[in-house]
């Protein structure tokens, strides 16, 4: 009967011993998910405002001049640094050889199921009619469309930290901008959705960035434009109140709209929507960029606090769809509860042979 005590005393340490080693990681891995409005505080504007100058800095992105062939290096640069999977997608637009940029970063729980942001990074002068006018006629292209690669690679940057649930995809588009011949036009994303379709790849939603830099006299604001129902553009909305953000942004459904790279996707089926400063003749009372596809579309014009708060929309919409999978060390939440659960059935295993022995 003595050795019979000390066997229990002795299986009840241990269960408890086991319960302590179990529950303290687990509580650690709670504790140690930031929270959604942490990871939006940790947008930079000076980061955004860098890397608008930085493409700004190539000079003229027309798709047919080396200029956009450099500035998509520097993305692909950029993506590297993060330690994504960084593809170049090559194609043709006219006789002019151009190419995509995409970054992926792969779900933890499910990478089939797919998001995406993305936007073009050549830019345009509307005068330019002929190739000797399109290499000398300025086109800086800061809002046009610096300001969504810049947001997307600021998204990508704050995400990358992170495991996700599902797959985020961070695009940058070639050739988006018609050119002085018109062989252009939505031909990097037109090229990007062939090839999704070809492997039958699905998304959840995708979300274009063309023009979210310009203000103008209004306050923080930026439209959402869809062609149906789409649960991103719910998420992303919902995302201002919920988090408190100093942006208004207002919704338009209107399926005929086709003049940027969310169209591709439209009619491939892909939900996407295209998220932009202002849409002429949509009742909103936003005023469209005066320097668009002009000398004068430069870093100056732009407001930084209007992009951190659209950054901070995308990032609260995504993550209420695609949360985080794992605490700062990469320990997965489902890991965690299974190790718990393997604890508590070894506890039970415990607790009915303590039973027996007493018996």
């Amino acid at each position: 009967m003595y050795k019979s005590q000390n066997s229990v005393k002795t299986f009840a340490l241990a269960t408890l011993l086991m319960l302590v080693v179990c529950l303290v990681p687990a509580k650690t891995s709670a504790s140690s998910q930031p929270s959604v409005d942490e990871v939006l505080g940790s947008v930079d504007g000076n980061r955004i405002m860098g890397t608008i100058a930085e493409l700004e800095s190539f000079g003229t992105r027309a798709f047919y001049l080396n200029q956009s062939d450099e500035a998509a290096t520097y993305i692909f640069e950029r993506f590297s640094e993060l330690d994504l999977e960084v593809e170049y997608q090559e194609f043709v637009a006219g006789t002019h050889p151009s190419r995509n940029v995409v970054a992926t970063q792969k779900g933890s729980l499910d990478s089939s199921i797919q998001f995406l942001i993305g936007a073009h990074y050549d830019s345009e002068n509307s005068m330019a009619s002929t190739l000797e006018l399109g290499e000398n006629l300025s086109a800086p292209g800061a809002d046009d469309d610096a300001s969504g690669v810049a947001t997307t690679i600021e998204i990508a940057t704050v995400l990358h930290a992170f495991r996700l649930n599902y797959t985020i995809k961070y695009a940058a588009f070639g050739a988006e901008e018609a050119g002085y011949d018109r062989s252009g036009g939505l031909r990097g994303s037109r090229h990007f959705v062939e090839l999704e379709r070809a492997r039958s790849a699905s998304y959840e939603g995708t979300a274009i960035l063309d023009m979210i830099g310009y203000k103008g006299s209004s306050d923080n604001h930026a439209v959402v434009l869809i062609n149906e129902y789409n649960k991103l553009a719910n998420a992303v909305l919902a995302a201002v109140p919920a988090h408190e953000l100093n942006i208004t942004l207002g919704m338009v459904i209107d399926s005929s709209i086709a003049y940027s790279d969310h169209y591709p996707f439209w009619v491939a089926g892909y939900p996407s929507m295209l998220v932009c400063e202002a849409i002429t003749d949509a009742g909103l009372p936003y005023e469209f960029n005066p320097n668009y596809h002009t000398q004068d579309d430069t870093i100056d014009q732009l407001s930084m606090e209007q992009m951190i708060e659209v950054s901070k929309a995308l990032l609260g919409g995504m993550l209420t769809l695609n949360g985080l999978a794992s605490n700062e060390n990469g320990i997965s939440v489902i890991t965690v509860l299974v190790v718990v659960v393997l604890c508590m059935a070894v506890a039970v295993a415990v607790i009915i042979y303590i039973s027996k022995v007493k018996k």
